[in-house]
């Protein structure tokens, strides 16, 4: 005879554990062994339970094949996820929906390399595909472009695990839709302090080397009005940039290093 028990008071995105006692018609109990289960997260109720997360160090692990919810809750603010695909060669589909602003989507491998992007404006919804992509870790990273935050609304991520598609690609190569490393200036317009995140590693095979970037910041005409410089990894890099002195106005943001020249206009607006 089927049974079902209602469970109530469980906490979201929580694992469980139980077993089953079954009493035989010959007065014999038999347990069986420890099962688990997990809670997902109720969609309806706006409310990040991943923070703090702010960086790889602190990115949380996320399940795929389900949908999470997060929040950006102050200015400024990034959210960092981990998950792995545990599943053999899969095309992995990263979707970031129900957005309240124009946030922005960037997925890493293990070693923190960038392996695919999606920044489309407005209010679009962002996706991230990676064909033919190898049992590994994976890193998420989400952050509003202009730096907005909405405490009251929350974002929708989910990550699916597909199966390969039959094309003759190699296992580490992912697909990208653009040869040129993004550099992300947060907040856009700024009023005092710039964060700048640029990666100096896609594509693969492309790769930039570490060393001294030159960071140049420019007005309309062209005059250098301010430079600065820093060491970089092969990784994400980030560099903060005081810029409250400064005019009013629209900057353009150069970034040299070695003989890569990657650029990002910039609006300063007190």
């Amino acid at each position: 005879k089927n049974q079902s028990i209602a469970l109530k008071n469980l906490e979201e995105l929580t694992s469980y554990e139980f077993n089953i006692k079954a009493y035989c018609i010959d007065s014999q109990i038999v347990v069986s062994k420890v099962l688990t289960f997990k809670t997902l997260q109720d969609l309806t109720i706006c409310k990040d339970v991943f923070e703090p997360n702010n960086d790889f160090l602190t990115a949380k692990t996320i399940n795929t094949n389900q949908t999470v919810m997060g929040n950006l809750a102050v200015r400024g603010d990034v959210d960092y996820y981990q998950f792995a695909n545990t599943e053999g060669l899969k095309n992995i589909e990263i979707s970031l929906t129900n957005l309240p602003a124009d946030y922005d989507l960037y997925v890493y491998d293990q070693f923190k390399r960038l392996v695919g992007y999606s920044t489309k404006t407005n209010f679009q919804n962002e996706m991230v595909r990676i064909l033919n992509a190898p049992v590994a870790p994976y890193y998420i990273r989400v952050l509003s472009r202009q730096g907005e935050s909405d405490a009251a609304a929350c974002y929708h991520l989910k990550i699916q695990l597909l199966d390969s598609i039959t094309t003759r690609q190699t296992p580490n190569s992912a697909v990208i839709d653009k040869l040129v490393a993004p550099i992300v200036i947060s907040p856009n317009p700024v009023s005092e302090v710039m964060t700048i995140d640029f990666d100096t590693t896609l594509p693969a095979g492309r790769q930039n080397t570490e060393g001294v970037a030159q960071l140049e910041l420019r007005d309309m005409l062209g005059q250098t009005i301010e430079t600065k410089t820093m060491v970089v990894k092969n990784t994400l890099n980030r560099f903060e940039w005081d810029v409250a002195s400064l005019n009013d106005g629209l900057y353009l943001l150069v970034v040299r290093l070695n003989n890569s020249v990657l650029s990002q206009k910039v609006v300063i607006s007190k």
